[in-house]
């Protein structure tokens, strides 16, 4: 019953494992366009105290975005729970799945304040990557990059998707910025795209000979 009586089935029924923490990650890139440094660091999202008419929740996203060079910039995003098809829908779920956890963590060490929290396997080989957030008892944060390696390769994958696959969502699917600026958007994301370049030559033909592009 409920997949068995064994401690790691107990536990699992609670908690996160490093695997689901991943595949919570990959949600959060495809969805909302973030970075695997962002999603690492992501502090626990706050739902604004007035819902509104409609009692959908918009919640307040902290961003803390690393830079080449040690420079950090720190942002914030509101998104809405407006449906099942909505990112703030992610958001909600993404809080249920951790809740538990969030909550022993609290206990432990007040204040940690951070959204991925996921339970280590005891046993496991010790964490020793300066990339690794600081664990508090059994529980450990973030998404990592030997973690995403080892999610993709569960996957038959090719290698971690954050990094294609970010590009891919913030230029194919979201055409619009996740993370970024406009122009930061528009020059990394957007305008590498074949897709883009190939649009580019009818736009551009358009507006020399003075007709109306044809439909995209």
């Amino acid at each position: 019953m409920l997949g068995g009586a064994s401690p790691a089935v107990t536990w699992q029924r609670l908690f996160l494992s490093r695997m689901e923490a991943v595949a919570l990650g990959v949600l959060l890139m495809c969805e909302l366009g973030w970075n695997l440094s962002v999603i690492h660091h992501l502090e626990v999202p706050r739902a604004t105290p007035d819902p509104g008419l409609d009692g959908q929740p918009t919640y307040r996203i902290p961003l803390e975005k690393h830079r080449r060079g040690g420079g950090r910039v720190f942002e914030t995003r509101n998104v809405t729970d407006s449906g099942a098809n909505s990112a703030g829908r992610l958001i909600t779920q993404a809080l249920e799945a951790t809740r538990f956890a969030r909550a022993v963590v609290e206990d432990l060490a007040p204040g940690t304040d951070l959204l991925l929290v996921w339970r280590w396997e005891q046993g496991g080989a010790p964490i020793r990557s300066s990339e690794h957030l600081l664990p508090v008892g059994l529980f450990r944060f973030g998404v990592h990059h030997k973690a995403a390696n080892e999610w993709a390769r569960r996957q038959r994958f090719s290698g971690s998707p954050f990094r294609r696959g970010r590009r891919t969502v913030n230029a194919l699917l979201r055409r619009e910025p996740g993370q970024n600026s406009q122009s930061t958007h528009d020059r990394h994301y957007v305008l590498p795209d074949p897709r883009v370049q190939a649009d580019a030559g009818e736009v551009i033909s358009a507006g020399a000979t003075g007709r109306p592009a044809g439909p995209r």
